[in-house]
């Protein structure tokens, strides 16, 4: 299915999505979110056909910190960036929380109809706070303030680009989908507790973390990562085992200045033999 099929299929309304049409957005969604992938087809049924799709320039706030959360996201293509500030009070080192009319987030938009305003390139993105992570395309977020039971924002989330969306709205999501995300964050409050790295860690840190971890479950065969490509992450083995194959005919090109120096060093001990 072509992604502005996809798109079309997504902007129906629930009583207007065939049988057909919720069949081929499950086989998709299955394919490019993870947590779909974990969900019971009943479950992914039901939220792709009671969810509403949503475009967002890019520079839009689409969350902000402290502001009461009635839905969650999951981002269909795009990416956005996480951002928290240390109090939802004025912090020198950080600046005021976004909290004006002329910064409505795009919860207030759905919520309470206000209209959709991009932040203007000029603030720097320290405004927003301290900076966690990006989000891209496959995941979700949103989720944790429709697990608390003020269902306060925990952070600041704003698009990076233009950014589409799939709206899942808090009723959907207890009926739907709280206990898969339950499970989920306890496992990984639970590796932070346990992992020594972490440990010690003071609370607001360990939960950016969690914030900023995903889950991911691979069968055997598929390729983590490959040697040679740039850098996107830490990852970290809960479970299973991995296997570690290196080409050592890379490392010239992966580690110019060192196979410089190395081929320098055995140049002059030639050198020095030969003498």
């Amino acid at each position: 299915m072509s992604f502005p099929n996809l798109i079309d299929l997504l902007k129906l309304s629930p009583e207007e999505k065939t049988e057909e049409d919720l069949n081929r957005l499950i086989s998709w969604f299955t394919k490019i979110c993870p947590t779909f992938r974990e969900l019971d087809r009943s479950i992914t049924r039901s939220i792709v056909r009671e969810s509403t799709y949503i475009s967002v320039p890019k520079r839009v706030v689409i969350t902000q910190q402290g502001e009461r959360g009635d839905c969650f996201y999951i981002i269909i293509s795009g990416a956005v960036s996480v951002y928290q500030q240390k109090t939802l009070d004025t912090d020198d080192d950080l600046g005021s929380p976004v909290s004006d009319d002329s910064m409505q987030s795009l919860d207030s938009h759905i919520s309470k109809g206000f209209e959709i305003k991009q932040y203007p390139p000029s603030l720097h993105s320290s405004y927003f706070g301290n900076f966690i992570s990006n989000i891209d395309s496959g995941k979700a977020f949103g989720e944790l303030a429709l697990m608390s039971k003020d269902c306060n924002r925990t952070a600041t989330i704003v698009a990076v680009d233009g950014v589409e969306l799939l709206v899942v709205r808090r009723q959907v999501y207890l009926d739907c989908f709280l206990d898969h995300q339950t499970q989920e964050l306890h496992t990984k409050r639970s590796f932070i507790e346990k992992y020594r790295l972490f440990r010690d860690w003071p609370v607001r840190q360990k939960t950016n973390l969690a914030m900023a971890l995903h889950l991911y479950k691979l069968t055997t065969g598929n390729c983590i990562v490959s040697q040679g490509e740039p850098f996107n992450g830490l990852h970290f083995l809960i479970k299973g085992q991995v296997r570690l194959v290196i080409d050592n005919y890379q490392h010239p090109k992966q580690f110019k200045k060192l196979a410089s120096e190395l081929a320098e060093h055995i140049t002059q001990n030639k050198q020095k033999i030969s003498r």
